[in-house]
Formats: C-alpha cells, sequence, structure tokens
C-alpha cells in the first residue's frame, strides 16, 4: 500500500479483477533477520526516534490515520521543524514485515527522481504495541516506521473512484501529465538507477500525487534490485532484432529471472510471472499498461461489455477490437464528459495494449512510453505489429 491513500482495496474496476494481494513464502535467510540499522546508504537517510514519530503523529492517534493496509497503518505527522509527513509504520506481525520494509529503504537510499516518493528517513522501534510477558523482554526490532513527505493530493486510486465537488474528476492534461510522470519514474528505475530496479507492484493507488499533480511512484516493498544475488537467476535473454542503437536498453530490459515468492495485485500481473515466477522490467510494463487503461477508462467503462467482456476481467482483445471498431467513446471515462482529445486517447490505448502483450519482449521499454507520451508516433509500429499481436 502506498503511504497516502484512502481507496479500498476490492471493488472491481474497469480492467481489474478485485485487487487481492497474495503471496508465497519463501525460505528465510540470515539477510532477512539483519534490521534496518545495518543498511549502508548510498543516501544520508535520517534516523528518528520512536519518540520523535510518537510525539509527531500524536501518540499515534486514530484521527491522524491517513490509509492502512496489512503490514500496519499510515499517519499524518508533523516534525519539530513543521515538517509535514506521512509516518509507514510496520509491525513485525506482517509475515514480510522486515523483508519489504528492508527494500523500501534500500530503494529510497538510493533512487532520487522527481517521480518517486522521497524516504525521509526510518525508525527500528524495540518497544512492543502491547505489554510484554515478565521474561518476554526483546531488544529485537517490534515495528519499523518509515517516513516520507505527505502526498496531499492523495492516489491516483481515490481520482478515480471518489468524485465529488471537493474533488472533480482529473481532467485529460492531467491524466496525460499523470501517464508521463509515472513512464518517467519507470524509467528510471529500469535504466538509469545505480542498480536496475523493478517496482513490482505499480497500480493507481501505489500512484501519489503531490500539491501539483505530479506522480510520485510509492511501496517498494515488493521492489527487486536486480544484482542481488539472492534474486537473482538468470534463466533467459532473448535476441532481439531492433536496431543496434536500441541494443542495450532493450537487452538490459528483456533478461528474464526466476523466484518462488509470487507477489503483487492480481489484475496487474503478467501471465509469465503469475504462472511460472519468471520476471523482468517487463512485469513493471505490463502493469503500467493496464494503469493507462484504468486512467483512460476510470473505475467503469459503460458499454465495454458489448465485446464480449465480463465484468472484473482484463479482457485486452475486447479493447482491440474496440479501437479496430473506431468505438473508443465507449472506453473514455464518462466523469470526463467527452472533453478529451480522441487522437491522444487513441494513441494511449494503443500503447497500453504493446505494454500487456503476451510476449514480455514485444513489450515496449519504458523509454519508449516515455517516448510516445511526450509525442512521438506509435503508428509503424502499431502497424507492425497489430496482426500478429498476442494479448493476455
Amino acid at each position: 500500500m502506498a503511504v497516502v491513500g484512502r481507496a479500498a482495496e476490492g471493488v472491481s474496476r474497469g480492467f481489474t479483477v478485485p485487487a487481492v494481494e497474495f503471496s508465497c513464502w519463501r525460505p528465510k535467510t540470515s539477510s532477512d533477520h539483519s534490521n534496518l540499522q545495518l543498511l549502508r546508504p548510498q543516501v544520508q537517510l535520517r534516523n528518528f526516534t520512536y519518540r520523535e514519530l510518537k510525539v509527531a503523529s500524536g501518540n499515534f492517534s486514530e484521527e491522524n490515520v491517513v490509509g492502512e493496509g496489512g503490514f500496519g497503518k499510515v499517519y499524518r505527522g508533523i516534525l519539530l521543524d513543521g515538517s509535514v509527513v506521512a509516518i509507514k509504520r510496520c509491525t513485525q506481525l506482517y509475515g514480510h514485515a522486515e523483508v519489504e520494509t528492508r527494500a523500501e529503504v534500500e530503494v529510497g537510499s538510493m533512487a532520487r527522481h522527481r517521480n518517486l516518493i522521497q524516504l525521509l528517513g526510518f525508525c527500528d522501534s524495540t518497544e512492543p504495541q502491547k505489554p510484554v510477558k515478565k521474561g518476554k523482554a526483546s531488544t529485537e526490532p517490534v515495528e519499523h516506521l518509515l517516513v516520507y513527505p505527505l502526498a496531499v493530493k492523495g492516489t491516483v486510486d481515490s481520482h478515480l473512484r471518489e468524485c465529488s465537488a471537493l474533488q472533480p474528476p482529473l481532467d485529460w492534461p492531467t491524466r496525460l501529465h499523470i501517464a508521463l510522470g509515472v513512464a518517467r519514474g519507470l524509467s528510471y528505475l529500469h535504466e538509469d538507477c545505480s542498480l536496475q530496479i523493478i517496482h513490482h507492484d505499480i497500480k493507481p493507488s501505489n500512484i501519489l500525487l503531490d500539491e501539483n499533480f505530479e506522480s510520485l511512484i510509492a511501496d517498494f516493498g515488493l521492489a527487486k534490485l536486480m544484482n542481488h544475488e539472492d534474486w537473482k537467476q538468470q534463466i533467459h535473454k532473448s535476441e532481439s532484432t531492433r536496431a543496434p542503437h536500441q541494443m542495450a536498453a532493450l537487452e538490459r530490459s528483456t533478461e528474464l529471472y526466476r523466484t518462488h515468492r509470487i507477489c503483487g495485485t492480481h489484475g496487474f500481473i503478467p501471465p509469465e510471472y503469475a504462472l511460472h515466477g519468471m520476471f523482468s522490467v517487463k512485469n513493471d510494463v505490463f502493469a503500467f499498461g493496464v494503469v493507462l487503461l484504468e486512467l483512460i477508462s476510470g473505475p467503469s467503462v459503460p458499454g465495454f461489455r458489448q465485446h464480449g467482456a465480463r465484468k472484473g476481467i482484463n479482457d485486452f482483445k475486447s479493447v482491440k477490437v474496440i479501437v479496430e471498431h473506431n468505438e473508443l467513446g465507449c472506453l473514455i471515462d464518462p466523469n470526463m464528459r467527452g472533453d478529451y482529445d480522441e487522437k491522444e486517447a487513441e494513441k494511449l490505448v494503443k500503447l497500453a495494449l504493446l505494454c500487456v502483450q503476451e510476449s514480455p519482449t514485444k513489450r515496449p521499454t519504458m523509454l519508449e512510453a516515455v517516448q510516445v507520451l511526450k509525442g512521438s508516433s506509435l503508428n509503424d509500429r502499431w502497424e507492425s505489429e497489430k496482426e500478429e499481436m498476442v494479448l493476455c
């Protein structure tokens, strides 16, 4: 879950089944139990005291809760210097708290980009939430706390679901801006960060918005840093026939790896990962394609079932039929009341379909997605691939 978010998971969307988190246990290693103090961040992170965060959050008052999930709760807090922050409180009662919190700190210590939420610091707390029995006291961390800037506009998910006088629907330019920001953030993680990072849980509720509606990718608990030997088991590297100047980026982005722990949100994970545990940066590309469709369609799609789509199921083949029949209007979020650019919308739907192709090697890179969203033409690629396109 993102550090700020109000949307309730489990509500059917236009292109997703109920959003259910799932995972398979993997054997624990000694590194799973090392606390956050042992990390050597490339960016200096502040080590908060438990008392600082307790005071900032009003003793973790329920009135300051701005989000919650299986890990625990997120609290609004005000630090002594006046900074307004989000305090993510992860308890050891949550099975993967140690592993996922460590991943968030590792990514936060090295990944800095305007479209990624910035980790300000963390705290290892040995203070139990409930009194412990006599003789049971321990100095091992009972919970971990992560501190981020508060994203004042909430999540993309909340804006797609909850429209009101106080929160009007996102207009078309804002949706384009959000999509471009997410694409830029993912492109940085995949190709420009010191380590290649796969986010592994891209979805609207993990995309935050600042006061200027700038996208902030959040929740790196499932992220994989690709030079870590405990994750890296190369099983395949695809050959490419693309132009030489594209080879370096594409070669890096089509390596597939295998894991026994399948994590993520159903509806946003590709088949090679869900069925076989095979993953690459193209997992994020697939999820980005689904996010694009939700930005275009909103939480519901009137007329979508005319072509045989069943409610709550990703039926990308039906989306392709709609595009081919020039019936794009039935995919557009009715909350925009027809105020959108038809050519831009068509290009975004086509980009989304390229992203959700069954073969990971056929999906574009996030850098290519950035270029399309900035104005590059998609016509040649669409025309060359649409006939043989195999969609999930």
